[in-house]
């Protein structure tokens, strides 16, 4: 038998994802929102876009990477941050972990280097609920 073993470590709520390295979906309006400690620290510019990959020898894991091209998500900037809008993207990720409606997660600090680029891991084992879906 192999356990999975959850403690603080794995098992977050809405107050933890505060001042970390997160992204946050919502499946019902198609929005994604980058933290602002994301942001910057990808150095994100008006001028960036962001392209999510899929490891094809393992469908559960999902990355994040800052481009310029022309074929990336356009992001959109205003006083609540940095967001960008892509039902499809929403719907999928969710609907792998099993989540309704949205989500947050956690991103890694360290980057993936591959032939394409630099991208940086979505840690889909703990999505972060918002406090109104913990009540229920």
């Amino acid at each position: 038998m192999k356990l999975v073993i959850y403690n603080i470590e794995n098992c977050r709520v809405h107050e933890t994802r505060v001042g970390k390295r997160s992204i946050r979906f919502n499946s019902v309006t198609g929005n994604m929102y980058l933290s602002t400690k994301l942001a910057k620290e990808l150095n994100i510019t008006m001028n960036d876009r962001l392209e999510f990959a899929c490891d094809e020898n393992n469908t559960k894991e999902w990355y994040l990477h800052k481009t310029t091209e022309k074929q990336g998500f356009p992001l959109q900037f205003n006083r609540g941050g940095t967001r960008l809008r892509n039902k499809y993207i929403c719907k999928t990720i969710l609907d792998m972990v099993k989540i309704k409606d949205s989500a947050t997660f956690l991103v890694s600090r360290d980057p993936v280097k591959t032939e394409q680029g630099t991208f940086y891991k979505i840690i889909l084992s703990c999505p972060i609920l918002s406090k109104h879906k913990l009540k229920s």
